[in-house]
């Protein structure tokens, strides 16, 4: 098992030298963007002991607005991008408040 780490290096070395083209120079790059979003989450889930996933119900709600319009109405994503806009805006001012009303030991 000692052969896994130093073959898996050169795997990723010699890896733009044989795949080449445009999907699999974005799969590798999708590849080492998972594998640092791994890591970050690695280390402030399980090291830090800090679990927060409130961020992504703003993320998401922000991301479906585009997928809404184009199922709703049959318009383009791209038209749905102000209201996504107007659902970040909006939470912000939610987050905002929450701020405000936060107590606890974690609370600033």
């Amino acid at each position: 098992m000692r052969w896994l780490g130093p073959a898996g290096a050169a795997l990723l070395i010699v890896y733009p030298f044989i795949l080449t083209g445009p999907f699999y120079e974005r799969m590798g790059a999708d590849l080492l963007l998972a594998a640092i979003a791994a890591s970050a989450w690695n280390i402030v889930g399980g090291y830090a002991g800090q679990i927060s996933v409130g961020h992504a119900m703003f993320f998401g709600a922000g991301a479906y607005a585009p997928l809404l319009v184009y199922t709703r109405w049959q318009l383009p994503p791209l038209a749905g991008v102000p209201l996504g806009i107007a659902s970040r805006r909006r939470n912000w001012c939610a987050s905002w408040s929450a701020i405000g009303t936060s107590s606890g030991p974690r609370s600033a």
